[in-house]
């Protein structure tokens, strides 16, 4: 495993750390769910380039299918979203307590899992945004 340097554009951010495993001639294939770095998801393949010997990622080559929610859910409900995510084979990622970043694979069922969560927010229990 190595970790990659993923740009962000967010106040106060300037780049995320991303764990992925080489693929050899620069390419690289993402293994962590991005919790702010958007434009990537997990299994990406990616091109990256290096600045200061650290490999930072330049383009996504090939799209691995996944989408990447942010979820940020009221405290008293995070530890059952969360359980709830995982157990639909969802890999979730906690930057601060309650809030996720949740990788949707392509054969997960996407639509189901979005109207859930639309659910949640319609409650006013969680706000959802997909990038």
């Amino acid at each position: 495993m190595i970790t990659l340097i993923a740009p962000v554009e967010a106040p106060g951010v300037d780049s995320e750390e991303i764990a992925a495993d080489a693929l050899g001639g620069g390419h690289f294939i993402i293994r962590s769910v991005p919790v702010v770095a958007e434009g990537i998801a997990l299994g990406d393949i990616v091109a990256c380039v290096t600045v200061d010997g650290r490999p930072h990622i330049d383009r996504v080559v090939v799209p691995g299918g996944n989408t990447t929610l942010r979820v940020l859910v009221d405290a008293p409900f995070a530890a059952s979203v969360r359980a709830h995510l995982v157990a639909l084979g969802c890999p979730v990622a906690e930057s601060l307590p309650g809030l996720f970043a949740v990788s949707v694979a392509p054969d997960a069922p996407g639509e189901g899992i979005r109207a859930w969560l639309g659910g949640l927010a319609d409650q006013g229990v969680a706000q959802v945004a997909e990038k």
